[in-house]
């Protein structure tokens, strides 16, 4: 997938979420944009070794009631996560993920809002690569399953209304690959972003 086709699809993302505000009064609607810091676990890890690498995500969200003491958030961003393997192989998987999570707040200042977060994910994939000793990549779309489903848990801290970073954790809840009868593997990672809330 080029740059150009992943930012329509972030842009399409960002706009599923603005069509998601309108008949809803009392939300706010933002985008962020952070990294991705992934792997893949294996139900038996012996099978290979892997290395959490960064990558990237962007996107948008639609908080609803986020005044109040708990609500829904609601986003939609493409995410890609990197995963080393046997210290010479990097795979990148490329994923629109439509999060649904409740918020909590934690803390209620004048200027700094602390929420809790916590739901789940469900995701799609757009495209899969693998690089071997830095060579040209190969397509391994077909090896994994196009759907995700993940449980998410993390927080968000809100400056003066506006401006927000967060950090979550996310587990994979279904199989990585397609196989998974031989190689049985969910991913998990951490994502850290920043963002600014326009209502």
């Amino acid at each position: 997938m080029r740059c150009s086709d992943i930012g329509r699809v972030a842009a399409l993302a960002a706009l599923v979420c603005v069509c998601l505000v309108r008949p809803v009064s009392a939300q706010g609607i933002g985008a962020r944009g952070g990294v991705n810091i992934s792997n893949i676990s294996f139900s038996d890890p012996d099978v290979l070794t892997t290395e959490a690498r960064v990558g990237w995500l962007a996107g948008g969200f639609v908080t609803f009631r986020p005044e109040r003491a708990w609500g829904l958030q609601v986003e939609g961003q493409v995410a890609a996560r990197t995963v080393r393997f046997e210290a010479a192989i990097d795979d990148t998987m490329t994923y629109l993920e439509i999060p649904a999570l409740v918020h909590v707040s934690v803390y209620r200042g004048d200027t700094l809002v602390v929420r809790g977060l916590g739901g789940a994910s469900f995701n799609y994939l757009l495209q899969a690569e693998e690089r071997a000793g830095g060579g040209d990549p190969a397509d391994i779309k077909g090896t994994l399953e196009p759907w995700e489903v993940a449980v998410v848990i993390g927080a968000d801290a809100e400056f003066k209304g506006r401006w927000i970073v967060g950090g979550r954790y996310f587990y994979g809840v279904t199989q990585v690959y397609r196989e998974h009868a031989d190689f049985p593997a969910r991913q998990q990672g951490f994502q850290i972003t920043a963002g600014y809330r326009f209502k």
